[in-house]
C-alpha cells in the first residue's frame, strides 16, 4: 500500500518524484531539447511504473486511460492481493457479474467474455 500522501514516505519514489518535478520547472525557464525532453519523459515513466496499477505508463494509448479492469488485475501484486482477490472486489462492485470474476467457480478467467464487451 502507498507510504503516505503521493508516496512521501518512499525515499525512492520521492527523490525520483523531486528530480523529475525539478528537471520539468527549469525547463519553463530554459526550454529543453527534443532529446532532454524524452529523457524527462523515460524518468517520469521509469519512477510510476513501479506503482502503475492502471496502466497509466502504457504509453499505446496516448494519455487516454479507460477503466480497465486488466489494468487493476496485472497490478494485484503491486497491491499486496491475487488476481482472485481483485476479481472478487470487481465482482462486488457490479464492474461484472460474479460469475464471470471466478468467484463462484463457473470460471477461472477474472475477465470472461463481459471483459470482453467492456473493450478489456
Amino acid at each position: 500500500m502507498a507510504r503516505g500522501f503521493l508516496l512521501c514516505r518512499d525515499p525512492r519514489f520521492r527523490a525520483d518524484l523531486r528530480a523529475c518535478c525539478e528537471r520539468a520547472r527549469r525547463s519553463r525557464e530554459n526550454r529543453l531539447t527534443a532529446a532532454a525532453r524524452a529523457e524527462l519523459i523515460d524518468d517520469i515513466y521509469r519512477a510510476i511504473e513501479p506503482i502503475d496499477v492502471a496502466g497509466v505508463c502504457d504509453r499505446g494509448r496516448r494519455n487516454w486511460h479507460p477503466v480497465a479492469a486488466r489494468d487493476l488485475l496485472n497490478g494485484a501484486g503491486r497491491l499486496g492481493v491475487t488476481e482472485s482477490d481483485i476479481a472478487q472486489l470487481l465482482a462486488r462492485c457490479g464492474f461484472f457479474p460474479p460469475a464471470h470474476a471466478g468467484v463462484d467457480g463457473l470460471t477461472s478467467d477474472p475477465i470472461g467474455t463481459v471483459g470482453q464487451e467492456r473493450g478489456l
